[in-house]
């Protein structure tokens, strides 16, 4: 079998099962398998009458899931190239950033105020279509339900390589995007790996909110449940941000027994459930296995979360950790049922490429805990490297490199860049090798996670210079893994160059304040550094700066900028109840729908992006006072505010003892 449209005509007569899509609890919307082939095949020739020919990229942005799942259906029926894309209108960048890689790119949308705005900007696409729920709701009466000449199963092993599915393209970036090239081939081995390594091939019932513009949604809602033609229930992703438990809840309804989940995730619901407590009536034990991916993977989120939903039979041996990237289509490993959630206590001091593994004990005061990804999948190899390329012992860290029929072998219309090494690919992952299982310990490659996303440092670093801020001075970004626990990466900006201290003080203000109004993101520490390090040829040597801030080697000029930070928070007299107002204000601009000011901040139904803005808020306008956990531990706006106005007070009583 070598396309999943091989497995699609194998349905189009399967009326019992199919997909669920959940927007919520009272809002299930069911498609037999069936109906979803009439429909996609509907589509699929209206996309070929409006002229959409074999390999024309279609990128498909929609606000209903029902509208892209078809659609995308649609694009593998008929040898399409789909391009799930996530984007508004207000970032144009990054569809304009697509078009330049997709040359003969067709817009389908079910979003009539977008329809309308790209339609007027003349972007260069073939055609531009919108959809509506009730026009794909009426499709499905007798189209074409048998294969045809061009519907062509099976192709050559050179061909099966260069049989494009879909495209996935970076997240978090705003131009320069790479587009990796994900095979119908790279698709159905990483399915059959996935579901090998826990042993799933009978009746199942997949359960996931992942979403579907992400690599680790489609799986789980599209590719593995139609492996074995199983019934998917497809979660809002929206309605779990803004009610976490409902997603633990449905699984508990309909029996889900695969599943999947993210770092983030585990940490809200966590929250969650200390101060709600978990349902008596929850019975988890269907589940038995729950991946999580797309972040590095907590131990102590992972025992956590196993310990409180033991109550409710939930096994810790669900818990499923893997490593993936796009550039291997999604997995390179995966743990398995005997394998659950072990780790390792590393010497923290003696992770460095190229050096031997140094195990300790867990109360060890250097201890760092490392979570095993599991072993290999067998469509892979792998192997770690120093720095020079050369290859290492198992028990050694160093830079992880892959290969195999799932790993690219180009980014999508770009010619080969230094990550491709002969037929290696590098994944700028740091780890090691220890009794045949994988370890993931830190990213070398310029990246970071915050919130659930990806953000590469130079984007940001774009973003920063285009807002006109720092004009006269020079802006590194670099994000990095503080503690492998931490659920968001540490972000750094190191500026050269600045002259006035007033005056870059206020630029750092202006900065922070756009970060987390359009982003969401925080920035931990500013750094004034007067050389910025270069390659031979002119590239800035981010590690080198991040050495020399983890030596303290700019915990003098850190000190200052704080004082001149300080000054400018204006710490003057404050009191919980102006604090408070401020919190309620800030609230008002970043949520949606009415609150309870006088409940907690879960209760209010924050999203983790709220959440996080609220945080950057309160900050930006009272200095460095809190850390996200606070907003955990102190769980209202009263609470929290006594909690700011005593933080504020201490540091003025600080800088008087030091005046």
């Amino acid at each position: 079998m070598k396309k999943l449209k091989e497995l699609l005509y194998g349905m189009r007569q399967e009326k019992e099962k199919g997909v669920s899509f959940v927007h919520s609890d009272e809002h299930v919307h069911f498609m037999s398998y069936e109906d979803l082939f009439k429909k996609a095949t509907c589509v699929k020739e209206y996309l070929c009458h409006q002229g959409v020919r074999k390999n024309d990229e279609v990128i498909i942005t929609t606000d209903t899931t029902e509208c892209f799942y078809i659609t995308f259906w649609a694009c593998l029926l008929g040898d399409f190239i789909a391009v799930p894309l996530s984007f508004s209108l207000d970032d144009l960048d990054k569809l304009k950033g697509v078009l330049e890689v997709c040359h003969q790119g067709v817009f389908v949308t079910d979003n009539q105020e977008m329809y309308q705005h790209i339609n007027q900007q003349a972007l260069g696409f073939k055609t531009c279509i919108c959809w509506d729920l009730d026009m794909l709701e009426n499709m499905g009466g007798s189209p074409q339900d048998t294969p045809t000449e061009r519907d062509t199963f099976v192709l050559s092993e050179e061909e099966s390589g260069m049989d494009i599915a879909y495209i996935q393209f970076s997240s978090g970036s705003t131009s320069s995007l790479k587009g990796v090239g994900i095979t119908n081939l790279g698709i159905l081995t990483n399915v059959d790996n996935l579901l090998g390594s826990r042993d799933i091939h009978g009746e199942e019932t997949f359960v996931t909110w992942i979403p579907l513009y992400h690599n680790f949604g489609l799986f789980f809602n599209l590719f593995m449940p139609i492996r074995y033609q199983q019934n998917a229930h497809i979660i809002d992703t929206k309605y779990v941000v803004k009610n976490p438990v409902f997603y633990l809840d449905y699984c508990h309804k309909v029996r889900g027994s695969v599943t999947s989940g993210t770092n983030f995730y585990l940490n809200f619901i966590i929250k969650l459930l200390q101060e709600k407590g978990i349902r008596e009536d929850w019975d988890l034990s269907c589940i038995h296995s729950m991946f999580l991916g797309a972040e590095p993977i907590s131990i102590t989120l992972c025992n956590q979360f196993a310990a409180y939903m033991k109550g409710c039979k939930f096994r810790r041996s669900a818990l499923a950790p893997a490593y993936g990237l796009t550039e291997g289509t999604l997995a390179v490993s995966a743990t398995t049922d005997d394998d659950c959630a072990q780790k390792l206590s590393v010497n923290k001091e003696s992770m460095g490429i190229g050096q031997p593994l140094e195990i300790v004990s867990d109360d060890d005061p250097l201890a760092s805990d490392i979570i095993s990804v599991g072993k290999v999948l067998p469509a892979f190899q792998l192997k770690i490297v120093d720095l020079a390329g050369n290859q290492l012992k198992d028990g050694h860290f160093g830079l992880i490199y892959i290969a195999g029929k799932c790993v690219l072998k180009n980014y999508y219309n770009l010619e080969r860049d230094e990550n491709f090494v002969d037929t290696w690919f590098n994944t700028g992952d740091i780890g090691f090798i220890h009794d045949e299982r994988l370890y993931i310990t830190a990213r070398y490659k310029e990246m970071f996670i915050y919130n659930g996303k990806n953000y590469y440092d130079n984007d940001i670093e774009k973003y920063i210079h285009k807002l006109g801020v720092f004009q006269d001075e020079r802006v590194v970004i670099h994000g990095y893994r503080k503690h492998i626990d931490d659920v968001n990466d540490s972000v750094i900006c190191f500026i050269q160059g600045c002259r006035d201290m007033d005056t870059i003080v206020s630029k750092i203000k202006k900065v922070l304040s756009q970060l987390n109004n359009v982003l969401g993101i925080y920035i931990n520490d500013f750094v004034l550094v007067d050389v910025i390090p270069k390659t031979v040829s002119g590239k800035v040597q981010r590690y080198k700066l991040l050495k020399n801030y983890l030596n303290g080697e700019y915990d003098k000029k850190l000190s200052e900028l704080a004082v001149e930070m300080d000054k400018v928070n204006q710490i003057i007299d404050c009191d919980a109840s102006s604090v408070g107002d401020f919190m309620a204000k800030t609230l008002s601009e970043v949520v949606d729908h009415d609150l309870d000011y006088s409940g907690s901040f879960v209760s209010m139904g924050l999203n983790s992006m709220e959440i996080a803005k609220l945080h950057m808020a309160i900050n930006i306008k009272y200095g460095d006072c809190i850390s996200i956990a606070d907003l955990f531990e102190y769980t209202t706006i009263e609470q929290l505010a006594e909690h700011i106005v005593e933080k504020v007070d201490g540091r003025k009583e600080s800088e008087t003892l030091i005046s």
